[in-house]
């Protein structure tokens, strides 16, 4: 059985969160809704998200500044930003946003894609997180080595 994965959806609009949540669970994912950057923040300090879909018109706030406060909380966490909006990605946060991945969502986006790049982001997160634990574990001072 594929082990459930832990989706963060920062959506403003309701009616989209809702139905994005809707077709994510189908897919597999347990998805934790916000619609600010603060339940953003808290939902991923509460629990352990293995991917986030970012909303970058998140009225009033900017999602880029939601962007880089997840970044900095979690830097290894995969963050796809989505807008119907193009321009957004020309805002100056674009260019400093390493490791971003971008969904240019004009009206209505195909399932599979989406689902399929969700998937190849969480198994590459936890396959670092796997190698980092890993080199961790080898490093660390055994109880009878003291």
């Amino acid at each position: 059985m594929i082990r459930e994965s832990n989706l963060l959806l920062v959506e403003d609009d309701m009616a989209i969160r809702q139905s994005l949540t809707r077709v994510l669970a189908t897919e597999n994912y347990k998805v934790f809704g916000a619609s600010s950057c603060r339940e953003a923040l808290l939902l991923c300090t509460q629990n352990q998200i293995d991917v986030v879909l970012l909303d970058l018109n998140l009225d009033p706030e900017d999602g880029w500044d939601v962007f880089h406060q997840l970044r900095e909380l979690r830097p290894d966490l995969p963050i796809f930003v989505t807008s119907g909006q193009p321009q957004r990605f020309e805002h100056l946060s674009a260019d400093r946003a390493d490791g971003v991945r971008v969904l240019v969502l004009h009206g209505r986006v195909e399932r599979g894609e989406l689902t399929r790049e969700l998937c190849d982001a969480v198994q590459a997160s936890r396959s670092l997180r796997r190698a980092c634990t890993a080199r961790h574990e080898r490093f660390r001072p055994s109880a009878t080595a003291r």
